[in-house]
């Protein structure tokens, strides 16, 4: 699984052939728990520390466009 970020401990990264997983979205992971956030960088389910939440949906803000392309190369034939 690619890991687009990574800073201090938190990690941003995307995860092929996770189905029934429609929703272009990444996971961010800290301390050993995880979350999932959409491109737009809404949160979908799992919970981190409120920083690297909030450090995570700027990073994924900011890099929506990209994260689309990834996810697009990595689920078009999954």
């Amino acid at each position: 699984m690619p890991t687009y970020y990574s800073k201090d401990g938190l990690r941003i990264e995307m995860r092929t052939k996770e189905h029934g997983h429609g929703i272009p979205h990444v996971h961010a992971v800290y301390a050993g728990k995880s979350m999932s956030f959409d491109l737009s960088g809404e949160a979908l389910i799992g919970d981190i520390d409120r920083r690297k939440k909030d450090e995570a949906r700027a990073w994924i803000k900011a890099h929506t466009a990209f994260l689309m392309a990834k996810w697009k190369e990595m689920h078009e034939n999954v």
